[in-house]
């Protein structure tokens, strides 16, 4: 791997971080204790947990073993964190690069196995896309913050009990979230968290009922231009990976809009019931 290459993977994984721990500390700390909402910076990655919701994106680490090799001990001490806790599941995400080697075999050999995988894809903020759509796209304020949530939440299938901590996101330092609008009815949304010269893209979803329509590429295309002019060079963006038997249309939405893929970022499962890989 080249000095660039890893300087790039640095930076993608670093604002990955940046923005869950971000969301982590969204919620004052009554609501967070209600989800089970923490996190924890191991091994020279961020841990996060949402142990009262079974859902991975909120309960993953980031970033082990890139700033210093991981250990048999840190991977006891976060196993030992999520269980004590009662999280049913969680991922850890490994990045290229990660080290050592070994890795896979001591997450193995733990009762975690390969589950799926995630991709990484970027771009700069250059050559800014131009998208034709009948919906108009709008940034939000917290006027709109449970109209955002409850299309997050519907699109990608997770539990009310989100709702607040999506909603919570809304009108934050570093936040931007946009709705894309039929006639003043939110059908899409998806968000922009800005650090530095480097932005994070995540919360876009669709109303099932109006995919098809050209909300996300009009929504992508907003957040892009609004990055550029805030002083951003580099966008990161995560999503499934594209296979012969399940197709990713998100990924090949990003593709189009110019965003190039960085890496396939495999997914590590632990489960509170033993499971035999």
């Amino acid at each position: 791997m080249t000095h660039e290459g890893r300087d790039l993977i640095s930076v993608l994984e670093s604002m990955d971080a940046a923005s869950a721990a971000a969301f982590a500390g969204v919620l004052p700390p009554r609501e967070a204790d209600l989800l089970g909402v923490q996190t924890r910076r191991v091994g020279g990655g961020l841990a996060i947990m949402a142990h009262r919701i079974d859902v991975l994106m909120f309960n993953r680490v980031i970033g082990l073993g890139l700033e210093t090799p991981a250990s048999t001990e840190v991977i006891d001490e976060l196993i030992a964190w999520y269980r004590e806790a009662g999280t049913p599941r969680f991922f850890v995400q490994m990045a290229p690069g990660t080290q050592p080697s070994l890795l896979p075999e001591w997450l193995r050999s733990r009762g975690l196995f390969h589950y799926n995988n995630w991709v990484k894809l970027t771009r700069t903020t250059e050559d800014q896309p131009r998208i034709v759509t009948d919906l108009t796209v709008e940034r939000i304020g917290a006027g709109r913050s449970h109209e955002f949530a409850a299309i997050v939440a519907r699109g990608f299938g997770l539990p009310d009990a989100t709702r607040p901590w999506i909603s919570a996101t809304v009108g934050r330092p570093a936040w931007r979230q946009y709705l894309a609008l039929d006639d003043g009815v939110p059908v899409a949304g998806g968000a922009l968290y800005v650090e530095g010269s480097a932005g994070w893209l995540g919360f876009a979803a669709t109303d099932p009922a109006h995919r098809g329509r050209g909300a996300q590429s009009a929504l992508l295309a907003r957040r892009i231009a609004d990055a550029k002019s805030l002083g951003v060079k580099r966008l990161v963006v995560e999503t499934a990976e594209d296979k012969t038997d399940r197709r990713a249309p998100s990924f090949h939405n990003l593709r189009r809009l110019g965003f190039e893929l960085a890496y396939v970022r495999p997914n590590y499962l632990w489960k509170a019931d033993p499971v035999v890989a």
